[in-house]
């Protein structure tokens, strides 16, 4: 099943928004979305991960909310959390945003596709080229396991596909 997840991830790739998360160029990619519960305005990693959990066959991607944070605690209320500090390939990795290492009410959400021991690769939707939240595209990148981060996207762990 996880093999299956990193296809469904992988098929998104380039998937671009309209300028200010104003929706999807590719109109079937934005009926996928809206069918998962995107928004016009909203950020949209989370919801690209729920999308491909959704498509891999898991009924868990009923927990994944339109917010990283959100998504930790609907896991932990369902007493379905399996926070880990490595991943599987299919897990969803949540990041807490951190502005002078005081912790922010933002983050990020991205699909774990091959896993290291230093580095381990993602598809993430919402992101840009240097990997942030506020992005464009969905897009392939290689994230470090860095749960200490002052400034940016800190890693909070791995919720891992079941």
């Amino acid at each position: 099943m996880e093999k299956y997840v990193k296809e469904i991830a992988e098929s998104f790739i380039g998937q671009k928004e309209i300028h200010g998360n104003q929706g999807f160029i590719d109109k079937l990619f934005e009926v996928k979305m809206r069918g998962v519960g995107f928004y016009t305005g909203a950020p949209w990693c989370a919801f690209f991960a729920k999308l491909v959990w959704k498509d891999a066959g898991t009924e868990r991607y009923k927990l994944i909310a339109g917010s990283a944070l959100q998504t930790m605690r609907n896991f932990v209320k369902s007493e379905k959390l399996e926070l880990t500090a490595k991943p599987n390939i299919g897990a969803i990795g949540i990041y807490r945003t951190m502005k002078n290492s005081k912790a922010q009410t933002t983050g990020h959400v991205a699909v774990v596709i091959e896993v290291g021991d230093s580095t381990f690769t993602t598809i993430e939707g919402n992101t840009n080229a240097k990997g942030g939240r506020e992005g464009i595209e969905v897009a392939k990148k290689i994230r470090s396991y860095k749960f200490y981060e002052p400034d940016g996207l800190q890693l909070m762990g791995f919720i891992n596909f079941k």
